[in-house]
């Protein structure tokens, strides 16, 4: 199993957590685009009827002009770098206004009296154009002002004709020959009107300003205000659609708690069940095929090491109480059966006998006593943990030459490679190392053995390699798979208890190493013990 393919849970609650922070976000952001472009379209819409009144009212002073026989009042020349003065001939105006960077500017100042009143012309087009003006306010519902070169409203939706609005910013920037629209707030002392109905309750104003053009020469303008549909009444309009995106919305929130199930709580709930399987039958346990998330394939992988630890521990400890119970059982036995005898028929024996039965009980007595103590040290060794301590093995190697190069014995130390310190004190290396020698010399009849030291390298770690070998008979072929098995022994006629290599093994896995039957030539026993160098 590769960790490295699930997402860790703080990835999955970031993901989480982020779908979940960005719907009521994303719904604040699509309102307010929503809200934008509601507005852009009132723009858009007044620009047209803006431009289409710019030229009917350019047009109409034109032939008052022509019927009157006079000049049209103008305010200036259209400059160079107006929007309205083209080569091309096209001049198109676009949309705006953004209520996210827009300023709201107040409610716009009353029209203001003027001294004089518009030319003949300006008043004549503006008579004209005053019931289109009326007419056209009831079906678009927007404001309509046309005013002259001065500002002086001619014609208007309201009842602003004949005075000033040249006390607005829009108005004045159209008299200069730009394009000018702007948000203003709405004030209104009108009902409010139906959901259902095209009026518009809005807290904004959208004003549009454009300038009216005869021979390039600005000779007015037209101010057309409109409120922009309101949000609240939008979606009452899109309703359908917003129908279709809660159930779109409602489909991510069981999307996002069906995943979160699904990478987290149902292998979660798998593993619960795989546990109690195991905690109520035994057998081995397996780690989850489909973990969701890394901690949880992690959480997986360990307890499946640990149920099948356990589990191994158990049969271990059952094998082992089986062992221990055949191998007290017979020396129990035979002192049971010998104080039987010395009780029954104690006075009929001679003193040769009785000697003998106290001679053998005396054997059992003393091989209890070695499996007494091997147990303890099993149980030491299989209890070990790795400490602090460390040693350089060569020099246990030395230690351990100088004391069997005394007797007749022969142990020759071969140091290829050093690596520095390993992490097991001197003393625990030489208990492991004099028990495989004893064992070379007692039970493999071997009249040399050799310590091989070297190093290796393996898994980007550098381990110490000690090879023991020596000349005797080797181990049969039927005992390979036997010989770290505790009790085993061949030599039990010889006092053996079985547990020196099991203690060995125990002692430097515990240590981080291993010990391993390496080779099984005929006249040849090779034991090989790995230990990681110190880093």
């Amino acid at each position: 199993m590769k960790l490295a393919r699930h997402p860790q849970l703080r990835t999955i609650f970031l993901f989480t957590n982020v779908l979940v922070l960005l719907l009521p976000i994303g719904g604040i952001g699509l309102l307010r685009m929503y809200e934008s472009e509601l507005i852009r379209q009132t723009e858009a819409a007044l620009i047209g009827q803006a431009a289409l009144l710019s030229s009917i009212y350019a047009n109409e002073l034109a032939w008052q002009a022509k019927h009157q026989q006079t000049n049209i009042d103008y305010v200036r020349t259209l400059p160079a770098d107006s929007p309205f003065h083209s080569s091309s001939g096209f001049t198109p105006v676009n949309p705006r206004l953004d209520i996210a960077i827009a300023e709201i500017l107040p409610s716009g100042p009353p029209a203001q009296q003027v001294s004089t009143s518009p030319n003949t012309i300006n008043m004549a087009a503006g008579a004209k154009l005053q019931p289109l003006l009326k007419d056209s306010q009831k079906i678009t519902l927007c404001g309509i002002r046309l005013f002259d070169s001065k500002g002086v409203v001619v014609a208007s939706s309201g009842s602003e004709t004949g005075l000033s609005l040249t006390n607005r910013e829009e108005v004045r920037r159209s008299l200069q020959g730009y394009y000018s629209s702007v948000l203003r707030k709405r004030v209104s002392d009108e009902p409010a009107p139906s959901f259902s109905s095209l009026s518009r309750k809005g807290w904004v104003r959208v004003l549009v300003a454009m300038p009216v053009l005869h021979d390039q020469k600005i000779v007015g303008g037209v101010l057309l205000s409109r409120s922009p549909l309101g949000v609240s009444k939008g979606l009452y309009f899109i309703r359908k659609h917003l129908l279709l995106a809660g159930f779109a919305i409602l489909a991510l929130v069981i999307f996002i708690t069906w995943l979160t199930n699904a990478l987290i709580g149902r292998p979660l709930k798998k593993l619960v069940v795989e546990t109690k399987k195991v905690e109520q039958h035994g057998g081995v346990m397996h780690p989850l095929d489909h973990p969701g998330s890394r901690e949880v394939a992690d959480l997986s992988q360990s307890i499946s090491e640990m149920a099948n630890g356990l589990q191994t521990r158990a049969d271990y400890i059952k094998s082992f109480a089986n062992h221990v119970s055949h191998e007290f059982k017979t020396p129990l036995t035979s002192l049971k059966g010998a104080i039987e005898l010395l009780q029954d028929m104690g006075q009929e024996m001679s003193t040769e006998e009785r000697l003998q039965f106290l001679e053998n009980m005396d054997g059992d007595v003393r091989h209890l006593d070695r499996l007494t103590r091997g147990l303890l040290e099993l149980a030491r060794a299989d209890m070990a943990i790795r400490g602090d301590t460390s040693c350089e093995p060569q020099t246990a190697l030395l230690e351990i030459e100088r004391e069997y190069n005394t007797s007749k014995k022969t142990v020759t130390i071969n140091i290829k490679r050093q690596g520095g310190l390993i992490m097991m004190d001197g003393a625990t290396l030489k208990d492991i190392l004099t028990n495989l020698i004893t064992n070379s010399f007692r039970h493999g009849q071997a009249q040399q053995v050799s310590l091989v030291l070297d190093r290796i390298t393996h898994d980007e770690r550098t381990w110490m390699l000690l090879s023991v070998v020596d000349d005797g008979t080797g181990i049969v072929q039927a005992n390979r798979d036997k010989i770290f098995t505790p009790f085993f022994t061949t030599a039990r006629n010889q006092g053996g208890t079985g547990l020196g290599l099991a203690i060995g093994k125990a002692l430097l896995a515990a240590h981080g190493g291993r010990l391993v039957l390496a080779d099984n030539k005929e006249g040849q026993c090779v034991f090989e013990i790995t230990l990681p160098f110190q880093q």
